[in-house]
């Protein structure tokens, strides 16, 4: 037999699906909602559509609205409440903007160009293309390097692209637009 939370939360998240609430708020949340917004004569059934809930709305990290049935809110007011209380923006995968950013130095080009492909938010697209285009720019110069016979030089050129990519990273997460000479510029103009 379920429990009275796994009943609720099926119940909840079958109807968050049909009113298509998944994508209203990505980060995982609990709120208030003040009961005095409520307006009572929109509680009707015959002319509304109600959802039985009590104070507390909860958004599950799988995206899922789960809300306790315990008394009676207008749809609406629950959809007008946690548009209103969104003050964080996120990128189209859920991020914030200082993650995002912060990931899209972790595998250099790759998640460079991930991100820069997904996220329209500027200050995400702006560390994307930076750490595409430095990232490509160690490798070419490790394979310059490399031809020319200069192999010990290979290593270093390693260790301080690791340093400034887990530099940029920090300061990407911060949420600080570390730019780097000519690099940034572009990648700012491009982004």
């Amino acid at each position: 037999m379920k429990s009275k939370d796994e009943t609720r939360y099926g119940l909840l998240n079958m109807w968050s699906q049909k009113t298509k609430f998944n994508n209203i708020c990505p980060q995982p949340i609990t709120t208030r909602i003040d009961q005095r917004k409520c307006n009572p004569a929109r509680n009707n059934p015959k002319t509304s559509p109600t959802l039985f809930a009590s104070s507390f709305i909860y958004i599950t990290p799988s995206l899922r609205l789960i809300i306790t049935l315990e008394s009676p809110i207008d749809k609406s007011d629950v959809i007008l409440y946690l548009i209103s209380g969104m003050a964080e923006t996120t990128t189209k995968n859920g991020l914030n903007p200082n993650t995002a950013a912060a990931l899209s130095y972790l595998v250099g080009f790759i998640t460079g160009i991930y991100f820069f492909l997904t996220s329209k938010d500027k200050y995400v697209r702006f560390h994307a293309l930076q750490s595409s285009i430095t990232s490509v720019g160690f490798m070419v110069l490790n394979a310059v390097l490399s031809t020319v016979g200069l192999y010990s030089l290979t290593s270093l050129v390693g260790l301080v692209s690791l340093i400034l990519f887990i530099y940029m990273i920090v300061q990407a997460y911060q949420g600080k637009k570390f730019k780097l000479p000519v690099i940034g510029d572009l990648a700012e103009k491009n982004a």
